[in-house]
């Protein structure tokens, strides 16, 4: 009798330790604790580049690179819902992260443009189930206007990127999500300034100073959301919003010597703007000859936009009393630039494309006949159509 107690006993206790366990398990498998929410993680991410060669390469985004991530839910766990229409369809949740020092993306929070402010970010954390993901760079806000979603209030100088993932299953063995990479809404237009091979004017310097572009795409733009949407071009707006200038030039190094400066003080500026479409726009820049400074303005009619992914190098070829403006296309991609900004406005010392002093390249866009090197002069260019 004792014994088949015991026995009893032995096997109700056996089988509470089993109920308990598999209750325990069943709830890790699941999710996280008692909320069955999975913490994700994002592959570095990286940005599609273009180059020469047909192959499509990838960088990774440089440090510092701010990301908004939108998940949306399609279906549970081994479903098949449709994909999510980006443009008309909520964000199930949102998280923003940094690029850190080692690629990886680390929770931070932004303000209203993206910018990252102090302050511990939060991860993202979903329910098990099939995902779409929309990313954009710099970490803007998702805004719904007119029943439509879109990245608003977009400045030029800003580098806007973005990536997107379809169809991710996410549980507790598939929780990092590798985006697509990420492709560029802007366009960055270089000016620089050199001597051609047949001035024969002695030249101790020469340099650019100020740059102004005018009539040119209007600041403020919004990016719709989805897979390949582009900021919608615009170009001849008169307003402040049309306008851009800066004084940010850096010297390019000397061809004999790079670890030195140009001993003219060549230079060139760069600048990230949105899309333009094929209105004339205006252009200014001040340039000093051996410490003399002259403005030069033109009109530029030819029929040029500024398509996303793209990069407009202007030269302004200086020549005795005669100055020309060409135009060189490329794909932006880095071509050995130091371009460590990725996701904000452009810095570092551009050391390609390689312009070589007197040769001729490029589309001529503007031209300016006997200018008066007295200092202080605004010299208007002929028009080219």
């Amino acid at each position: 009798m004792m014994k088949r107690l015991s026995v009893n006993l032995f096997l109700l206790f056996t089988f509470c330790l089993l109920s308990g366990t598999g209750c325990t398990g069943s709830i890790v498998e699941e999710g996280e604790g008692e909320t069955g929410l999975i913490t994700l993680s994002f592959a570095s991410p990286a940005l599609e580049l273009l180059p020469i060669t047909r192959s499509t390469e990838a960088v990774s985004l440089p440090v510092g690179s701010t990301i908004r991530i939108a998940a949306y839910h399609l279906s549970e766990s081994g479903g098949t819902g449709d994909p999510a229409d980006f443009s008309v369809t909520a964000p199930t949740v949102e998280a923003t992260f940094v690029v850190g020092v080692e690629g990886d993306l680390l929770p931070c929070q932004v303000d209203g443009s993206g910018k990252q402010i102090a302050g511990n970010g939060e991860e993202m954390r979903i329910p098990a189930g099939v995902y779409d993901f929309y990313a954009v760079s710099p970490a803007r806000p998702l805004t719904q206007v007119d029943g439509k979603w879109q990245v608003t209030g977009i400045p030029h100088q800003e580098d806007v990127m973005t990536s997107f993932v379809r169809g991710v299953e996410v549980s507790q063995v598939t929780r990092v999500v590798t985006l697509r990479a990420f492709r560029r809404k802007c366009a960055q237009v270089v000016f620089e300034v050199t001597p051609t091979k047949g001035n024969i004017v002695p030249i101790s310097s020469l340099c650019g100073t100020r740059l102004e572009l005018s009539a040119i795409s209007s600041a403020g733009a919004g990016l719709p959301v989805g897979e390949s949407e582009v900021i919608p071009p615009s170009g001849g707006d008169q307003s402040e919003a049309g306008k851009l200038s800066t004084t940010d030039f850096v010297t390019l190094p000397d061809p004999e010597n790079p670890d030195q400066p140009n001993p003219l003080g060549l230079n060139r500026t760069t600048t990230i703007l949105l899309p333009k479409n094929s209105e004339a726009f205006g252009v200014a820049v001040t340039v000093a000859r051996n410490g003399i400074a002259v403005k030069l303005e033109a009109t530029i009619s030819k029929n040029i936009v500024f398509e996303e992914g793209k990069q407009y190098v202007f030269t302004l070829e200086v020549e005795n009393d005669r100055s020309l403006l060409r135009l060189s296309v490329y794909d932006w991609s880095p071509f050995g630039w130091t371009d460590d900004n990725i996701g904000g406005a452009p810095s570092g010392r551009p050391t390609e494309p390689e312009v070589t002093p007197g040769t001729p390249f490029g589309l001529v866009v503007a031209d300016w006949e006997d200018i008066s090197w007295t200092g202080g002069a605004t010299v208007g260019g002929g028009k080219i159509d």
